[in-house]
């Protein structure tokens, strides 16, 4: 075990690096995300205790190499372990079945699957192992990005294993090309929140500024979501204001996942118009959809300048937020607010946050917002979301006791109009239930072109991480 534990680094820095740029590069990066599923290798009949690639008269696939990989295989149901036993077996061969596994794994010009990804990986992490310079010059002549890339990762992590030194000097030696950049960025995100300094002594070698700085600003990312205390002292190495902006936007993220309290006091002590102020708002929403209690304990312990600029949102309204909170828990906060003006507006951003799951409850909160015009708005928002939704029943249930007012046809006029298309019957009848006159006209009006009534962009469900809309 102790033999292959630089793999067993290796291929979990892969699948780090892997979660971590998901959503950023994209197929980029899709060789090391596929080789971390699970293999159907050894998966076999359990009361005949035998693998089906074994049965007589079966030829395994690949080639001879890999036949005897197989074959050496114990048949387990579990694919997981049967990636590390394969991978065990390959830390173990010797230089010349290695390379013979290589040619084998090579001559596609492609990863075929995911267990010839993992077999990959760790055909060059052994090589690494015995040579690992040899190792580099083989990754490096691969003319498919997807095996280079990939055999490239699995060389150098095991190389910086074995001699951090070494490695680094090769990397300085290497020219700057799209893989060396590209290991770079995997590297971060892999290794940069456990090892900054290696991530810190590789980006010192690029000569490009640009990928010098992306490099810089990915490893602090990545440190800041593991240890933003310490992503924060790197700061101090940034020289260039944006460039400190920007890192600071990261390191801003990574508390705000794990210590959102201090994130939210570090933005409101930031100067007017600085970026992490003017998401303060956005913040707090995503804290409270995670957190509701903390979030609104943490906005009654602000004075009221602070808490009217968290709420108050020019041109947007109060958009949505605490869509987890009960209640009881908004009725609170709100009596703790001292302002009137952003008593309404909570009440709104939670009333808006349910639209999607539950328009009802958000509907039984119109009569706490004392604005008339934000009661309003918020009701067509609701009616919308709830014609959205289908939610018939929490519309007719409500509307047996909601008092005839502005409000409540603002909701029923809504609901009518964003059920027009798909039926125009129920939008009619619907429409007919409004009680002033002119609401009612224009609604019915709008209804004889259903085609033409706009329609408007979904809200977040409650639970995402918010924006203010």
């Amino acid at each position: 075990m102790k033999k292959w534990l630089p793999f067993t680094l290796t291929f979990s820095a892969a699948l780090a690096a892997a979660a971590g740029l998901y959503f950023w590069k994209g197929r980029e990066i899709a060789a090391l995300n596929d080789a971390a599923k699970p293999s159907a290798v050894g998966r076999g009949s359990s009361d005949k205790n035998t693998a089906p690639a074994r049965k007589a008269g079966i030829k395994p696939s690949g080639g001879p190499e890999q036949a005897k990989l197989n074959a050496a295989m114990r048949p387990t149901r579990n694919g997981v372990r049967s990636l590390f036993e394969r991978a065990g077996l390959i830390m173990a061969m010797d230089r010349e079945d290695l390379e013979k596994l290589l040619t084998e794994l090579e001559s596609t010009g492609r990863v075929r699957s995911p267990i010839a990804g993992i077999s990959l990986m760790a055909a060059y992490a052994r090589l690494a192992e015995l040579d690992p310079a040899g190792a580099m010059e083989r990754a490096m002549t691969s003319k498919n990005g997807e095996l280079r890339d990939i055999a490239m990762f699995a060389t150098m992590n095991e190389w910086v294993a074995k001699d951090r030194k070494g490695a680094v000097a090769w990397f300085a030696a290497s020219k700057d090309d799209e893989a060396k950049k590209k290991y770079l960025t995997m590297a971060a995100f892999g290794m940069g929140g456990s090892d900054p300094e290696l991530i810190s002594e590789l980006s010192a070698t690029l000569n490009d500024p640009e990928s010098r700085k992306k490099a810089l600003l990915d490893s602090i990312g990545a440190l800041a979501f593991s240890d933003p205390d310490a992503a924060l002292k790197k700061l101090d190495q940034i020289e260039d204001p944006d460039e400190r902006a920007e890192a600071e936007a990261r390191v801003y993220q990574g508390y705000l996942m794990r210590y959102p309290e201090k994130a939210l006091d570090f933005a409101m002590s930031k100067p007017p118009g600085d970026k992490a102020r003017e998401n303060a708002r956005q913040s707090l929403v995503q804290w409270g959809e995670q957190d509701p209690g903390a979030a609104l304990k943490w906005l009654t312990s602000q004075n009221k300048d602070a808490q009217k600029e968290l709420f108050d949102n020019p041109g947007n309204g109060p958009g949505w937020g605490f869509g987890k909170a009960t209640p009881e828990q908004i009725s609170d906060t709100a009596r703790q607010l001292s302002d009137q003006g952003q008593k309404d507006k909570l009440y709104a951003a939670y009333a808006n946050a349910q639209g999607m799951n539950d328009p009802k409850n958000g509907l039984n909160q119109l009569s706490s917002i004392k604005d008339p015009e934000l009661q309003k708005s918020t009701a067509a928002s609701l009616g919308m979301s709830a014609a959205r939704t289908g939610k018939v029943n929490d519309m007719t249930t409500w509307l047996e006791t909601a008092p005839p007012n502005d409000a409540r046809d603002s909701a029923v006029a809504a609901f009518a109009t964003g059920m027009a298309q798909k039926d125009p019957t129920a939008a009619g009848e619907w429409a007919a239930k409004i009680t002033d006159q002119t609401i009612r006209k224009q609604t019915v009006e709008a209804l004889k072109n259903p085609a033409a009534i706009p329609v408007p962009a979904p809200p977040i469900p409650s639970g995402r991480p918010g924006r203010n809309r």
